[in-house]
């Protein structure tokens, strides 16, 4: 289902899987690009650096971590998060300033 070598060093991930017509196939795809979507990442400006995280990776390429680093799921949690933050903090400043 993932091909020979789809999950070693500089292996090919999730290409082949993407390529099938299994279902499981486009429910990653939704759910990878969904989050992607809601960070932002999926329109992010080329001349801009891209945040690190495993969000800011393409679907087919999902999952890769920093040798040693967090769990998937953490990693991901913190770079949601992150973004979450940051939302939160334009939109405070964005606020009108109050006098007293």
């Amino acid at each position: 289902m993932f091909g020979d070598g789809a999950f070693a060093k500089d292996g090919h991930r999730f290409a082949t899987f993407l390529q099938s017509a299994v279902p499981y196939a486009r429910a990653l795809e939704r759910a990878w690009g969904g989050e992607r979507s809601r960070l932002g990442l999926d329109n992010w400006d080329p001349d801009m650096p891209l945040p690190k995280g495993p969000l800011s990776t393409p679907v087919d390429m999902a999952g890769i971590r920093e040798e040693g680093g967090q769990s998937l799921q953490h990693a991901i949690c913190e770079q949601a998060e992150k973004y979450d933050a940051r939302q939160l903090e334009l939109e405070l400043k964005a606020l009108p300033r109050l006098s007293v």
